[in-house]
């Protein structure tokens, strides 16, 4: 078994964290680390961490508060595995997400992957997000169907790679950054992860396109014609997301 390094960001996730790491713990794929990194959370986070007495567990603590991004990479950066895989501390993963997951990308020789999710919020269950059987740079640029609690890649083929140091959209810059390189993502059908639409950007949808027309216009570089384009598709695509 390859190892596998999870990334957790956490801020103030003291509701949440906890059934996560389970999530991690549970896994019927043994050969991980989990790296949580803790973003001067001001709740109870940090304790409830501390009391997982599991070798494989590692927590560390930013000197200040510097968002998802930079949290995320200071785990990669501290990362042993081959695989990096991403998981939020207010999500959950399926007991055989890892070893469906690696098993596919070991036995094809997939780089990165990716696979369906199913929404969650106080309420219960919502749709299911599934996702096409592969993504390419052009492809992704209209919508973002990873889900970040969803990807992993295979640092043996692609090395480590980071996420720009922006504060918001830092998972879609890096499966565009990893797709341009000509790399093109493969999906599982299998419902392996479980994403809660309770908090963070994902209960305002005004704030998501405005942030998706500055990362397109701002950190892509690209033109108003252009932007405008692929935001009507983001926009149509997120809709239909939002329905399920």
């Amino acid at each position: 078994m390859s190892l596998v390094s999870i990334i957790m960001p956490c801020y103030n996730a003291e509701k949440t964290i906890e059934r996560a790491i389970n999530s991690v713990i549970q896994q019927t794929y043994s050969n991980w680390e989990l790296i949580i990194v803790n973003d001067c959370s001001s709740d109870n986070s940090a304790n409830i961490v501390k009391k997982f007495d599991d070798p494989r567990v590692h927590f560390f603590n930013n000197k200040s508060n510097s968002g998802a991004g930079v949290s995320r990479n200071k785990a990669i950066e501290k990362a042993s595995g081959r695989f990096i895989a991403f998981l939020d501390a207010d999500d959950y993963w399926h007991r055989d997400k890892l070893i469906k997951q690696i098993n596919f990308m070991l036995e094809n020789n997939y780089a990165f992957t990716y696979h369906a999710y199913q929404k969650f919020n106080v309420s219960g269950q919502r749709g299911v997000v599934y996702s096409p059987e592969s993504a390419t740079y052009k492809q992704l640029l209209k919508t973002n169907y990873i889900g970040c609690l969803t990807a992993i890649y295979d640092t043996d083929i692609l090395g480590k790679i980071y996420m720009p140091k922006i504060r918001k959209r830092q998972d879609y810059a890096l499966w565009l950054s990893i797709l341009k390189t000509g790399v093109v993502a493969k999906g599982l059908p299998d419902v392996l992860a479980y994403y809660s639409t309770d908090t963070g950007m994902t209960k305002n949808k005004f704030k998501i396109i405005k942030s998706q027309w500055f990362f397109y216009r701002s950190h892509l570089n690209l033109n108003v014609f252009l932007s405008f384009y692929l935001l009507m598709h983001y926009a149509l695509h997120g809709f239909i997301k939002y329905l399920r």
